[in-house]
């Protein structure tokens, strides 16, 4: 299979596209042409962009969210003479959906294997030193301390005129957040796990999988899919030796066959095209309540930054 551009007649059917209330499979008889053609960003490790990520809080604002959270525990926390160590900002992130259609970047494939890459720019030794970093910063924090902004404490007593969940629920609740999910987003969440699946499960996603595992097989690996190469048993018992101190060279070649035999076989690019056309759809089905998400991260954003002001 070369990567030279296909056309896929695809036939979206028992699409069951939901939102927290119930409502029932809709099914689309009318074939949809989508143009599949080889997508080079797709295996260098960038942001998968989606239809869909437009109504969550981008990565941005997440950061500026957490920050705002520590200013404002930290106001609720002078009232008792205490303070809570501030997060610096993180400009490192693990990029949205990097690794939706599986492991596509061969950079992160030849220095991961199928572990979990690091943020964009941090080394090992970085992440070593961010890890020891945020342990000497929680291992300062005093018991009491700890209470005020948890509202816990061992003993089971908080200090008097603490709230009951702490000047972290404070700061919540300052927010207008009912605590660490930000509800209000539950339904797109639904929404991006169903088309995921659906796309998955869908015939054209299907076959690029069998057109990768034909590449895989020519390369001397035997995986009926992906996903088999993924879980192999062979990598997780490496993962989870934290002392070993590199990716073995056999995960390493079969990660980086994998990635080039998806590129062979299209194998994200169909995946991809099929997911966006399912995402647009489920837009077009649940247009209100998603406008009303993005009226509501909006007004989150605001509040947030209200509070965060005075670290510009």
């Amino acid at each position: 299979m070369t990567t030279k551009k296909i056309f896929l007649l695809i036939t979206l059917s028992c699409i069951a596209l939901s939102s927290c209330s119930n409502t029932q499979d809709v099914q689309d008889k009318a074939a949809t042409r989508i143009k599949i053609s080889p997508l080079p960003r797709l295996y260098d490790g960038s942001r998968v962009a989606l239809p869909l990520d437009s109504y969550f809080l981008s990565q941005d604002r997440l950061e500026k969210l957490d920050l705002a959270l520590g200013v404002v525990a930290n106001q609720c926390m002078s009232r008792f003479d205490a303070s809570w160590p501030t997060r610096t900002h993180n400009e490192n992130h693990i990029l949205w959906n990097s690794r939706r259609y599986g492991v596509t970047s061969r950079n992160s494939a030849a220095n991961y294997g199928y572990q979990a890459p690091l943020p964009q720019g941090i080394s090992m030794e970085s992440a070593r030193r961010i890890e020891e970093a945020q342990k000497k910063r929680l291992d300062s924090v005093s018991e009491k301390t700890m209470a005020i902004y948890t509202g816990e404490s061992r003993g089971g007593v908080r200090p008097p005129g603490v709230p009951s969940d702490g000047c972290r629920g404070e700061a919540y609740r300052a927010l207008g957040l009912p605590g660490p999910d930000i509800d209000f987003q539950n339904a797109v969440t639904i929404l991006q796990q169903r088309t995921w699946e659906d796309s998955r499960a869908s015939p054209p996603v299907t076959a690029a999988a069998k057109r990768w595992s034909k590449c895989m097989k020519r390369h001397g690996y035997t995986y009926a899919e992906p996903d088999d190469a993924l879980n192999d048993p062979r990598w997780s018992s490496h993962n989870n030796d934290k002392k070993a101190p590199s990716t073995p060279s056999g995960e390493i070649k079969a990660a980086t066959t994998d990635v080039d035999c998806k590129r062979a076989s299209l194998y994200a690019e169909t995946w991809y095209g099929v997911e966006v056309q399912l995402q647009k759809k489920a837009i077009g089905q649940q247009g209100k309540t998603l406008a009303d998400i993005k009226i509501k991260i909006e007004q989150l954003f605001k509040k947030i930054e209200m509070h965060t002001a005075s670290l510009q």
